[in-house]
């Protein structure tokens, strides 16, 4: 599989060390060999057990997740062949701080590139399963304001 590059200098990103200070995931493009394309988010870090067992906290530790490898979930790609997955460009569009950061993004560029609007997408609904609070996103009310309204 094709590494994750970046968008906006086309780097590859191989390493979660490269990551900017405090991103927990990366809201992310795949476009196909057919030129189909699909936005979504993946990220960096997941709680639960590793190797050793759980933290003394009793949450889980903090273990990186199978980004590398990440294809996608959607259903519409999920169950290509791995010869054509192999071929995929994966592109990270913009990393995130915080979960209602990330799920904030997601929702931006979904709408940003018109996802269900542009036949190219494959992404078939725009979902939201995490709450998106005011105070970690302070442009959003304003963003989604706009959005409807003109």
């Amino acid at each position: 599989m094709k590494p994750w590059v970046l968008f906006d200098s086309f780097k590859q990103f191989v390493d979660v060390k490269d990551a900017p200070q405090g991103a927990i995931g990366f809201v992310y493009m795949i476009t196909t060999p057919q030129k189909k394309k699909y936005i979504g988010q993946k990220v960096l870090y997941r709680q639960g057990k590793d190797k050793k067992g759980y933290a003394e906290d009793g949450h889980g530790k903090r273990i990186e997740s199978d980004w590398k490898e990440y294809a996608t979930s959607s259903k519409n790609l999920m169950y290509r062949p791995r010869e054509e997955k192999d071929q995929w460009e994966r592109t990270i569009l913009e990393f995130a701080m915080n979960k209602s950061h990330l799920v904030y993004l997601e929702l931006e560029y979904q709408f940003k590139y018109k996802v269900l609007e542009d036949s190219t997408f494959l992404n078939g609904c725009i979902e939201i399963h995490y709450p998106i609070y005011r105070r970690q996103i302070p442009q959003t009310l304003q963003y989604f304001t706009d959005f409807m309204y003109h």
